[in-house]
């Protein structure tokens, strides 16, 4: 029974540090869109920035990926959650499962902001912002989901 508390304390840390991390991917993507509004209210100057693309190319491109982030966010966590109890080090499958998918989650804001400096539409850094903040919320480390994860059983390999 006592080694059941250990292992659940344990995996708590593990899911505590997850959080710790997904904070604070969370809050660059804040300072992005901080940065955004700044740079559309005149407060910081916006770079003169030549691009060598023609912006609508780039524009089609930084959506693009954008789009292309939400199914990769889906089947990383899938991928993530479903190999957990393989995992030799659980914590830090844990870690470095919940940076993969924040750094994919943070993909269009930082796209956006890229395209704001290169003189695209506030609404075009919003759009792509408000993607960002959305997989963030996606791929927040519930407790439950997590440890959920962690407790399931090594299944075998099919045989025949």
């Amino acid at each position: 029974m006592e080694a059941a508390e250990t292992q659940l304390a344990r995996a708590d840390k593990t899911v505590l540090a997850a959080r710790i991390v997904w904070m604070g991917i969370s809050g660059a993507v804040v300072v992005m869109g901080v940065l955004g509004a700044a740079l559309q209210q005149g407060v910081l100057p916006k770079p003169a920035a030549p691009a060598q693309l023609p912006l609508g190319v780039l524009k089609g491109v930084a959506y693009a990926l954008s789009v292309a982030a939400i199914p990769a966010s889906a089947l990383i966590k899938k991928m993530v959650l479903r190999s957990l109890p393989a995992a030799q080090n659980a914590a830090s499958a844990v870690a470095a499962g919940v940076v993969v998918l924040c750094s994919v989650s943070e993909i269009p804001a930082l796209l956006g902001v890229v395209l704001l400096f290169l003189g695209a539409g506030f609404g075009d850094f919003c759009a792509m912002w408000l993607v960002s903040a959305v997989l963030l919320a996606y791929n927040f480390p519930f407790r439950e989901q997590w440890l959920a994860a962690l407790r399931r059983e090594k299944t075998p390999p099919a045989i025949g």
